[in-house]
């Protein structure tokens, strides 16, 4: 019971360190202040419709390279299943699968900063705050 006891406490603590060596994570907002004037919001227009196309593009980008590295990782996978078939239909004792890894795909960040640059090119001002969103310390009152 006293090493249950004892478990416990071991586990509770680890908890309470480990939440405390929590990585903060950051995000920026922006805000818009748009331009005055029908020729400016022409030009936000095509800033719209910009950002529009390249967010179309990353996705594809993206769903495409989830495609590949999928059917990679599937040929690796049949590839070294038949390995390990053909090794165990031999009678050998040491056989064994290889591993197979996906490859790692992202998504562009760069439409937003591309839009933001076109809106401020427009006339349009363009306000940035970045704020601790997860892990966040938690500030000391005064």
């Amino acid at each position: 019971m006293k090493s249950l006891k004892f478990f416990i406490a071991i586990i509770m603590f680890s908890a309470i360190f480990l939440q405390g060596c929590a990585t903060p994570q950051y995000d920026t907002f922006h805000s818009y202040v748009p331009p005055k004037g029908a020729e400016a919001k022409s030009c936000l227009f095509q800033c719209t419709m910009t950002e529009s196309q390249c967010e179309q593009l990353s996705q594809m980008r993206l769903d495409n390279c989830v495609a590949r590295s999928q059917n990679k990782y599937d040929a690796c996978e049949n590839r070294e299943q038949a390995i390990y078939d053909r090794c165990v239909n031999s009678g050998r004792q040491d056989c064994y699968k290889g591993w197979c890894s996906e490859d790692q795909c992202t998504a562009s960040t760069t439409c937003k900063t591309k839009y933001n640059s076109c809106y401020s090119i427009c006339g349009g001002i363009v306000r940035s705050e970045t704020r601790c969103v997860a892990n966040c310390e938690k500030e000391v009152p005064k």
